[in-house]
């Protein structure tokens, strides 16, 4: 199962965040880094970290964006309207003394990638060859950790790369040859937000207050809420240490997996 999604404004800002923490620096998530896509004609949304309640400022393609952050330090804005570019701009995000320098951002589509196996399944899993043959540095993908949790999320770790070169081979493969025709159909940067998990269903990926809202989610939510009671919540300290251990010795199995390029289906976890 495949899926392909338009990032269309704030529509971005479900990817991420951080957890409320006391960060005294100017900070932002991975996703928002050197060699990204922003969002043409649209708007493109920028969050992250900063000095509790102190003025923020990004500077772009010359126009700037002023905020301020919250009581907890969280900031966000968007960029609206951006023409879309070619050429690697520059994006500066000041707060007080600090200031962040985010390189090389192109302005074009944005999309987001997501999905079981045949979207994660890359271009060197699918065999393509040789590495030197390719050279679209218009196109670009942002690779994210799989993370479970219940509760939404600002941060997760990712890199974005070009498909130059070797790099191209640990794009998704699917992804890499929707982007090769968009980006030669509208002649504008084409960004991938690579978020595919082998073996999950399309459900996973969306939230539960939207699955409520669906005529057929009913079901899948009364699923849920089934498996969840049947854990057992008040565990012994010395399940819980072994189950630790368990956790400990398959996030290195995980490690080894990933390090030989994903090969076969994911480790089970405990």
């Amino acid at each position: 199962m495949t899926h392909f999604i338009k990032v269309i404004g704030s529509s971005l800002t479900v990817l991420a965040a951080l957890t409320i923490a006391s960060w005294a620096e100017l900070t932002v998530p991975p996703v928002l880094s050197d060699g990204m896509v922003l969002q043409q004609e649209t708007s493109a949304p920028l969050w992250g970290q900063a000095q509790p309640e102190q003025p923020v400022t990004a500077t772009f393609m010359g126009n700037t964006y002023e905020t301020k952050a919250d009581k907890t330090g969280s900031w966000s804005l968007d960029l609206k309207g951006l023409e879309a570019s070619k050429e690697g701009q520059t994006l500066t995000i000041k707060s007080g003394e600090e200031t962040l320098e985010i390189l090389d951002v192109l302005v074009g589509e944005v999309w987001i990638g997501s999905g079981q196996s045949n979207m994660e399944w890359t271009m060197k899993q699918s065999g393509y060859a040789p590495a030197n043959s390719y050279d679209k540095p218009l196109i670009r993908q942002f690779s994210g950790t799989n993370t479970s949790t219940q509760d939404p999320q600002k941060s997760f770790q990712g890199k974005w790369k070009r498909a130059v070169g070797e790099d191209v081979l640990s794009f998704s493969a699917v992804a890499y040859h929707f982007a090769e025709r968009l980006q030669a159909e509208l002649d504008v940067p084409i960004g991938i937000l690579e978020l595919a998990w082998g073996g999950r269903p399309v459900q996973s990926f969306i939230s539960s207050p939207v699955i409520q809202a669906l005529p057929a989610g009913k079901p899948y939510l009364e699923a849920q809420q089934a498996a969840l009671s049947g854990y057992e919540r008040s565990l012994t300290p010395e399940w819980e240490a072994g189950f630790q251990r368990r956790l400990t010795e398959h996030k290195q199995v995980i490690l080894a997996w990933e390090n030989k390029g994903k090969k076969g289906k994911r480790p089970n976890p405990p």
